[in-house]
């Protein structure tokens, strides 16, 4: 099955979760480090998982332009 273009990725780094939420980078560290949104670590760097994204703001994200 090809992928459509507009179809999110399972996970995203910091900057692409920021944007998918319209809250700043800052913010997703803020929750990151309080344990309200959970990180999968990626070469040392946090990704996030785009279902807990949608859990979290709940609403179906769109991928941002």
């Amino acid at each position: 099955m090809a992928k459509k273009s507009k179809d999110l990725p399972l996970i995203v780094d910091q900057r692409t979760a920021a944007k998918l939420l319209g809250i700043s980078e800052s913010t997703i560290w803020r929750w990151r480090k309080s344990g309200q949104i959970k990180a999968i670590p990626q070469f040392k760097l946090p990704k996030y998982a785009v279902a807990d994204l949608q859990m979290l703001s709940g609403k179906p994200l769109q991928e941002a332009a």
